[in-house]
This record gives structure tokens, C-alpha cells and sequence, in this order.
């Protein structure tokens, strides 16, 4: 699940696919990163999202994150691909 094309940290990620040929089978696109990590806690599926979007506490153990290497080194965000822990 991503943001989509008109988002700036799309175009950024798509980058990242594309320079790592990492195809993805499916995507949702949604405007909103709240919405990502919202479906990413329901398990609908895994985003790509910036980690001030992703709450400290007992609703962020839901989620499994994996850090990215520096994406981006002109971006100052860090970004995490985030799945459902059930």
C-alpha cells in the first residue's frame, strides 16, 4: 500500500523500486498516510510510510517495522515498510 503518484514521498519510493528492481504484484493507493498505517494494523496488507506517522505506545505493537536504509539522502525522514503483527 502506498501513497499515491501526486505525493512527494511517492515519487521517491517508486524510485527506490524501480533503482532496486522490486516490482510489486499489486498496489493500493490511498492519499493519506494515516490510512496506510490504519490498514497496515488490520492486516489488509504492507505499507511504505514515514515514521512520524507510526505512534509510540500499545496501538504501534500491532505492527512489525523494518527500517530502510537511508532512502533518500536529501530526505530527512526515516521510512519504514510496516506490516501487521496478527
Amino acid at each position: 500500500m502506498l501513497l499515491n503518484k501526486d505525493n512527494g514521498s511517492r515519487t521517491h519510493i517508486d524510485n527506490y523500486f524501480a533503482k532496486n528492481n522490486i516490482i510489486p504484484l499489486y498496489i493500493l493507493e490511498v492519499n493519506d498516510m494515516d490510512l496506510l498505517v490504519g490498514f497496515a494494523k488490520m492486516g489488509i496488507g504492507i505499507s511504505c510510510v514515514a515514521r512520524q506517522f507510526v505512534e509510540h505506545g500499545s496501538e504501534s505493537s500491532s505492527l512489525i517495522e523494518l527500517k530502510l536504509k537511508k532512502l533518500f539522502h536529501h530526505v530527512k525522514l526515516d521510512f519504514y515498510i510496516i506490516i501487521s503483527s496478527h
